[in-house]
């Protein structure tokens, strides 16, 4: 073979979940069951417009002045941000009245996750000091390689918050510690709101940075701004926080890829300072954000009614989903099979953590079809009627 400067490119190996769904599309069975994707999907399998969203994007199709030219900033409109930090942290929230909060749109929580990862990189003292160069997050996680600490005990088949504050406790001073705010994926668990509260309080006390991601909110109470309150206990304690968050579930905007970052800071100058390296770190690396998912958000938070139409759905895909909880529990109670099935109704949001082990979770898709990540984690959200008595009889 002639020469070529990529000819001997080795094969990528494909993160866990990737190489699941590749099988996934393998498959030929009929009855196959996919219960791997952390998307919500109608009682038939089918997507789930919103109907605030079909509006909005009925709006932008019939506004003449819409266009498809390079938005005013790189950080995405000013309009957008605004809407957002009121949403997460709230209007009353004295940071975001003095200012001291910047912001950028990003493509997605995982955008703003590697957004948020660069500027640390690049700026969080303690790392360009070299006191601290490590990161760290719950073992239960996405398969990422880092720093792990205890979030689930398979003993109690529920959150450790005693190890979980222990761990904390015991890290270095101003450790970058990553945290889900809501709808845990995978486990399902989350703290109550005392526990956030003494979390938040020993992160204080360490000086420890809070990497918040905020992917779900909304699909555990049903109440966005309820399940957006572990951000507001952190921000109320003074810990420096950075905020991940997406509108891809929340909106059902999931190809559209619509997230922002967050950074709360001690001053407005200081807030000014760090946008100005968000406006470099945008241009080389994504120059212009996406204008069209963006604009849907920014219309919906704007507008009283369709904002009411949005909460409406929202709160219709939680109840939803513990009814299909439910559901699979009872089911699953009558026809006597072993295992520990309270968990289903007990643990929260998208993700029902099964406790199976590898092997069960092998024997189920190559005896069953049916797909589960290795790790035993559950899309409750992609549980459709449809699939049910298929699933329990398995």
């Amino acid at each position: 073979m002639a020469y070529h400067p990529f000819g001997l490119i080795p094969r990528g190996e494909l993160e866990p979940l990737n190489a699941l769904q590749d099988q996934y599309r393998k498959d030929t069975n009929g009855h196959r069951i996919r219960l791997m994707a952390g998307v919500y999907k109608s009682e038939l399998g089918e997507p789930f417009f919103l109907p605030a969203v079909k509006a909005a994007r009925q709006r932008l199709f019939d506004d003449p002045n819409w266009n498809h030219e390079y938005p005013a900033s790189h950080l995405g409109t000013k309009r957008f941000r605004s809407l957002c930090e009121a949403l997460f942290f709230r209007k009353d929230c004295l940071l975001l009245q003095e200012g001291c909060i910047a912001s950028m749109q990003c493509l997605g929580a995982s955008g703003a996750c590697h957004m948020g990862a660069v500027v640390l990189n690049l700026h969080y003292t303690p790392f360009r000091n070299g006191e601290l160069g490590k990161l760290y997050i719950p073992e239960q996680t996405w398969g990422l390689g880092t720093e792990l600490l205890p979030w689930y005990s398979s003993a109690l088949a529920s959150l450790d918050i005693d190890a979980l504050i222990e761990a904390i406790e015991c890290l270095p001073p101003r450790s970058v510690i990553v945290l889900q705010t809501a709808g845990n994926n995978p486990t399902g668990c989350d703290p109550s709101k005392s526990q956030w509260t003494a979390v938040a309080e020993v992160f204080a006390r360490r000086d420890h940075l809070a990497f918040l991601d905020a992917a779900y909110p909304g699909f555990v109470t049903g109440d966005v701004e309820l399940d957006c309150e572990p951000i507001r206990i952190f921000a109320e304690a003074n810990v420096p926080i950075i905020l991940a968050a997406t509108f891809g579930k929340s909106f059902g905007l999931y190809g559209e890829r619509v997230g922002i970052l967050s950074f709360t800071l001690p001053s407005k100058g200081v807030a000014s300072r760090v946008e100005d390296h968000m406006k470099l770190l945008a241009r080389a690396e994504t120059g212009a954000q996406p204008a069209f998912g963006a604009a849907i958000v920014e219309i919906i938070l704007s507008d009283s009614e369709l904002r009411r139409t949005w909460q409406d759905s929202v709160r219709q895909m939680a109840a939803e989903l513990q009814k299909r909880r439910s559901l699979l529990k009872a089911e699953l109670v009558t026809l006597q099979t072993p295992g520990r099935w309270d968990t289903i109704t007990k643990q929260v949001g998208m993700f029902f953590f099964t406790g199976f082990t590898y092997d069960q979770v092998t024997r189920l898709r190559e005896h069953h079809h049916v797909y589960l990540q290795d790790t035993g984690r559950m899309a409750i959200s992609s549980v459709g009627y449809s699939t049910n008595s298929q699933l329990e009889q398995t």
